[in-house]
């Protein structure tokens, strides 16, 4: 299945996948996080607060979102799963919402970080530009 960017959206902006599940990056936030895991840096790190809200008439498993961060220079992005990481799990009902916490290390600019959103159900991911 080849994938597909929306149209980019704004920090605050909903982005809807086309399939009901519709996603806000309320806030990209500039953070310093301990390294506890194998690979894991501590020092500056950007914290995406991500809102996601289920408008289909079918469940969907948070597991199978997957989100990305990269720099101004389109240079991934090193996840961090210390606090205040809170990634979403669990199924999303009907008419549910959730709200979760998605940390990558930075070096640079948090105003240049760019976020991708992706689901398992659907070709289509939502990309978050400053």
């Amino acid at each position: 299945m080849d994938t597909e960017p929306l149209e980019p959206v704004s920090v605050d902006e909903p982005a809807d996948f086309g399939n009901g599940l519709v996603a806000v990056v309320t806030e990209i936030q500039a953070v310093e996080v301990e390294a506890a895991r194998l690979g894991e840096t501590a020092g500056p790190a950007a914290a995406v607060h991500l809102d996601v809200h289920n408008e289909s008439d079918a469940a969907l498993d948070l597991a199978g979102l997957a989100v990305n961060a990269s720099d101004k220079e389109g240079i991934p992005l090193v996840p961090n799963f210390m606090p205040p990481a809170e990634a979403l799990s669990g199924v999303l009902e009907p008419g549910d919402s959730a709200a979760g916490v998605y940390v990558f290390r930075l070096a640079g600019d948090i105003d240049a970080v760019t976020v991708q959103v992706h689901h398992n159900t659907t070709p289509n991911f939502v990309v978050i530009q400053p």
